[in-house]
């Protein structure tokens, strides 16, 4: 049976020959292409891994990634390093069921508790060392806990790093970035970033964009020798026609980490004519702790002894220059001069020793005080007890004839004593012998020998 003759609409859709060579020649490219990525990727994932691992003091290491983490064992720590909350309960096996179990408990914490997205990745995908698959989950490591510190989609993610990478470097002479790729292929552009954050580690105006693997290098070293940023890329892998863009973020997430807060201070760092004020202001400063370090030296050294009013005005003299003090310490913290911060730590412990001497003291004058009181007391107490004492006496001059009224007296005599009893004790039986003497001589009736025998007890 005759083949249909294929209609003009079909003849005009079939490709030519040439167009298919071209299509091959895409494929091909693709192909080409992704697999460079993945090279790369390979390289440069390894070598963050490995960062993180040195970075918590986990004696292990990545050589082949896609080999190393297939026992789960680096990947739990890993996954501890960069989520300290993160608690793994470690197979010790080697088998397949044992990596698995590994693998497994990874995926859980960051799909359950860090809330990340794993799309198609299996705990048999990374223990059989499925390439894109492990790069894959590294890759979301480094979005969620690096990229994404600030929150945001994977978009809004890679927004961010570029406009923080243009806002540094695109004033630079022959700079523009426009990409996280090929924008860095000839390296000037990554001796900015550096350049704009400490310019004497980079000679700028000599670099040339002739050189690319050069400053490519020049700019990994000067990295990793001035902000411990370590060498991720390879010049190499850098200078090529569409560098990987995954890899060059994962880079350069690191260095904004490193040098953002530097670039922050050096905004806030002031210039020219409000340099010079502040510069005054801090002069100022040193001058005022200076004498207030003086000041509080001498006040320690006179101390009033045991002069209670003195020590309490004192005290409250040194409670009325707090808000004084607290307003320079607002002024100190506000410096970023070293000097000034130190000498007004060294004052803040110079009036806190003054303090605790004043308090000290205070502490013995107001002990010495109630030593005072407790003695006017007892001088007092005594004082009332003589005073009752003669006026007894007096009262025995006038002693009555009748022999009631002398008993009763002896009564009243005795009582007296009870009740008043003087510090330095004069035994009743003095008293009572006294008035026994009386009662046993009938002889003594007249008031001269009752008199005679009272004064000699007085005597």
């Amino acid at each position: 049976m005759a083949e249909k003759p294929e209609s003009e609409e079909e003849l005009v859709n079939e490709p030519s020959p040439s167009e298919l060579r071209m299509g091959r020649r895409t494929s091909a490219a693709k192909h080409q292409l992704a697999e460079h990525a993945t090279d790369v990727q390979k390289r440069t994932f390894a070598r963050w891994v490995n960062a993180q691992l040195i970075r918590a003091k986990a004696d292990m290491k990545v050589e082949e990634v896609f080999k190393d983490l297939r026992s789960g064992v680096i990947l739990q720590r890993l996954v501890s390093a960069l989520a300290p909350e993160a608690k793994f309960r470690r197979e010790k096996g080697k088998a397949r069921v044992h990596r698995i179990s590994n693998v497994n408990a990874v995926l859980h914490f960051l799909r359950n508790d860090a809330k990340m997205k794993l799309v198609n990745i299996d705990a048999e995908d990374i223990v059989e060392g499925k390439e894109k698959l492990t790069l894959g989950l590294l890759w979301s490591l480094i979005q969620h806990y690096q990229l994404g510190a600030d929150g945001g989609s994977s978009l809004e993610q890679k927004k961010a790093l570029l406009a923080w990478c243009q806002e540094c470097v695109n004033d630079y002479r022959g700079v523009q970035v426009t990409d996280l790729s090929k924008s860095w292929r000839n390296g000037l552009a990554f001796n900015a970033l550096l350049h704009c954050h400490q310019s004497d580690i980079v000679d700028f105006d000599s670099l040339s964009a002739d050189n690319a693997e050069e400053n490519l290098q020049g700019a990994f070293d000067k990295a990793e020798q001035t902000f411990k940023v370590p060498q991720l890329l390879d010049p190499a892998d850098v200078n090529v026609k569409s560098p990987d863009e995954r890899s060059i973020m994962t880079y350069l997430v690191l260095l904004k980490t490193e040098l953002q807060p530097l670039r922050q201070v050096a905004k806030d760092a002031p210039d020219g004519e409000a340099q010079a004020t502040n510069d005054a202001a801090q002069d100022q400063l040193l001058q005022w702790i200076a004498l207030e370090n003086e000041h509080t030296a001498q006040r320690q050294a006179e101390i009033p002894a045991r002069d209670l009013l003195a020590l309490r005005a004192a005290l409250k003299e040194l409670d009325d220059e707090k808000g004084v003090l607290d307003a320079k310490e607002k002024e100190a913290d506000q410096s970023t001069a070293e000097e000034v911060h130190g000498k007004f730590s060294g004052l803040l412990g110079s009036v806190a020793e003054y303090r605790a001497a004043l308090k000290d003291a205070l502490s013995a004058a107001i002990a010495a005080d109630n030593d005072r009181v407790k003695l006017a007391k007892d001088v007092e107490e005594l004082t009332r007890w003589a005073n009752n004492r003669n006026e007894q006496f007096t009262q025995v001059d006038n002693l009555p004839d009748d022999w009631a009224a002398l008993c009763k007296l002896k009564e009243e005599f005795g009582g007296h004593l009870s009740e008043a009893r003087p510090p330095r004790e004069i035994q009743r039986s003095e008293a009572n012998a006294l008035f026994d003497s009386v009662h046993s001589s009938p002889a003594m009736t007249t008031n001269e020998s009752m008199m005679a025998s009272i004064e000699e007890d007085k005597n």
